[in-house]
């Protein structure tokens, strides 16, 4: 069993937004000019600021580690209908979000609090669309086991029998990049 850090699940969740955080700056962009005006927008604004750099570091941090696992995975399938289903969870924002009204940042804040809960505690790191972004594909095989990669389906299951290299995300969730 892999033990993954609180933190790195944490940071993968914070990542897992970052194309939120890029609409919600782009939709708020006229009160983040006026920047002093209120407490909220301003606080809105530095956090935004703050997620958009951070997020992109812990991918970037998962993609540039090396392999630390080697094992074969048999046939797989495609499973990336729940990385599309988790960008639904985009829409409560985008369309409830007032950076100029305290009770719209709690209860959004409370909102993303409550997703990021669920997210760290089931280890859910495999639920981010920047691997999409980023032609990172979610496939599991006949023992459940996810794998993350940027590999095709097809150079997987003509793989099936062979060692690959891997990192491993998560129990039973596997991260197999090309090599360069």
């Amino acid at each position: 069993m892999v033990k993954i850090g609180v933190l790195y699940r944490i940071g993968m969740f914070i990542s897992s937004f970052l194309p939120l955080y890029i609409i919600l700056f782009i939709i708020n962009y006229e009160d983040f000019l006026e920047l002093g005006q209120t407490l909220t927008a301003d606080i809105t604004f530095y956090t935004l600021l703050f997620l958009l750099v951070l997020s992109p570091l812990f991918l970037i941090y998962i993609v540039t580690r090396k392999h630390n696992r080697h094992r074969k995975f048999g046939i797989v399938k495609e499973r990336n209908e729940e990385i599309l289903s988790y960008i639904v969870t985009y829409i409560i924002p985008l369309l409830s979000m007032d950076v100029t009204v305290l009770s719209s940042i709690l209860a959004n804040g409370f909102l993303f609090l409550l997703m990021g809960f669920i997210y760290v505690k089931n280890n859910l790191t495999y639920l981010n669309p920047l691997f999409l972004l980023f032609n990172y594909k979610l496939y599991n095989n006949s023992e459940g086991i996810l794998i993350i990669s940027n590999h095709t389906y097809n150079w997987l299951n003509e793989h099936s029998d062979t060692v690959l290299s891997c990192k491993a995300l998560g129990d039973r969730i596997f991260f197999i990049r090309k090599r360069r």
